[in-house]
């Protein structure tokens, strides 16, 4: 099984589209800017770690998993075909606030570790809804371009 992770990156008058094509079966991600070149002999290919995920689907993994107090796990994942590990910690639950609602949640503290560190790895806070969805309320992520904060605005039903 191919999981396709697709990026449109804008910044200012910059737009540029990244297709990261992840196949655990053959250990490899490629990486392309349209579908047609991750299939071609253009497409960089890098080597994808076992069972690695994306970032995004290591969240989604992280919430499936039992989040006790304490617990700690780590996930490799591939970003931007560099395979990493991700390490969080479970801590207790905590009141935050959410849209101007208090809310209650799991907070998770994931650090990312890489096997060659070129510059200081990006610190992060996700808080889960304490519900068995462990819908993200809240993501904090602080890196070298700046601080940002997402909140979960609505969810389907």
């Amino acid at each position: 099984i191919t999981v396709r992770n697709e990026r449109l990156l804008k910044e200012g008058n910059r737009s540029v589209n990244r297709i990261f094509a992840f196949d655990p079966a053959r250990g490899v991600v490629r990486i392309g800017e349209s579908q047609e070149e991750v299939n071609s002999s253009r497409a960089v290919v890098l080597p994808l770690a076992a069972h690695a995920r994306d970032a995004v689907a290591a969240l989604f993994y992280a919430r499936t998993l039992p989040l006790t107090e304490g617990a700690r796990y780590a996930l490799p994942v591939n970003e931007g075909g560099r395979n990493s590990i991700v390490e969080f910690v479970v801590h207790g639950p905590e009141r935050i606030v959410v849209r101007g609602q208090t809310r209650d949640a799991i907070r998770l503290e994931p650090r990312i570790t890489h096997r060659m560190e070129r510059r200081a790895a990006p610190s992060a806070t996700v808080w889960l809804d304490t519900d068995s969805k462990h819908l993200p309320l809240v993501v904090e992520v602080e890196a070298a371009f700046g601080r940002v904060r997402m909140e979960l605005t609505g969810q389907n039903p």
